[in-house]
């Protein structure tokens, strides 16, 4: 059974933390270090393959100034759950997107959210529980009424980091 990527990944930057002492992730040496030493294997990607990465990093951070001055995505990407499944469909302009398909984009979002505290909230108790410091963190106020309200005020939100803004790729 072949090694999900995350797991490839983990397993890659463990390796060199623990050949080179150090707790550093530097994306740049691990995969020299990887390919040099023969622990990734890296198959060619053909042009569609490259085409698709691009349309699908675009869908997912790709956006627009609406009328009112405020960033918004261009598109939104529909999660349906179909006898206890999550189905993903295709994604759909969200400035021309029927309403039940914008509220299906919306609501998954929104769940999405609600995860992503969950996730937050359970690596911070792990944490808590388990840093070589004994330190323990504050608990957070998961309350985000307010971030809303101040959103549709003013129309703004810091999105600014952006993984893209780190890259080095030359186009």
């Amino acid at each position: 059974m072949k090694a999900s990527k995350t797991k490839t990944g983990t397993d890659l930057i463990k390796l060199f933390q623990n050949k080179h002492d150090t707790n550093d992730i530097d994306y740049k040496a691990i995969s020299k270090w990887a390919i040099e030493n023969e622990f990734f294997e890296a198959k060619p990607i053909t042009p569609e393959e490259q085409c698709e990465q691009l349309l699908r990093k675009t869908v997912k951070n790709a956006k627009r100034i609406d009328p009112k001055g405020r960033s918004v995505r261009i598109f939104g990407i529909p999660r349906v759950f179909f006898e206890g499944e999550m189905l993903t469909l295709s994604p759909v302009d969200m400035y021309v997107a029927k309403p039940d398909i914008a509220k299906t984009v919306f609501d998954a979002n929104f769940d999405g959210m609600g995860n992503d505290t969950k996730r937050h909230s359970i690596e911070v108790d792990s944490y808590n529980d388990n840093n070589p410091y004994n330190e323990k963190l504050p608990l957070y106020n998961y309350v985000f009424n307010h971030l809303a309200e101040e959103a549709r005020s003013d129309g703004q939100y810091d999105d600014s980091f952006d993984e893209d803004d780190f890259n080095d790729d030359e186009e």
